[in-house]
């Protein structure tokens, strides 16, 4: 007869243990339910094309160069002036 009224003062104590800390038991329910939104890992920055100068032959990000003739890509505008003649 011990042992039935032993059972149950077991099982609540390791109900209270085992469950949620420092939420009531009314609310903790509805905050089990809903987790928080994952964080989405941040968008790794798309790569810097590498350009060369046609004049000097430096490599360099496409948006930091001139502008040339035919295509072609300088440094600055003295190596675009000193290539094309003016």
């Amino acid at each position: 007869m011990k042992y039935l009224l032993l059972l149950p003062l077991v099982l609540l104590a390791l109900w209270l243990i085992r469950r949620p800390r420092g939420s009531h038991p009314v609310q903790g329910q509805d905050a089990a339910h809903h987790k928080p939104a994952p964080v989405a890992p941040a968008a790794a920055p798309s790569p810097t094309e590498i350009i060369e100068c046609a004049r000097c032959k430096l490599h360099l990000p496409r948006t930091d160069a001139v502008a040339g003739l035919h295509g072609l890509h300088y440094c600055g505008t003295a190596h675009r002036q000193d290539a094309e003649g003016g």
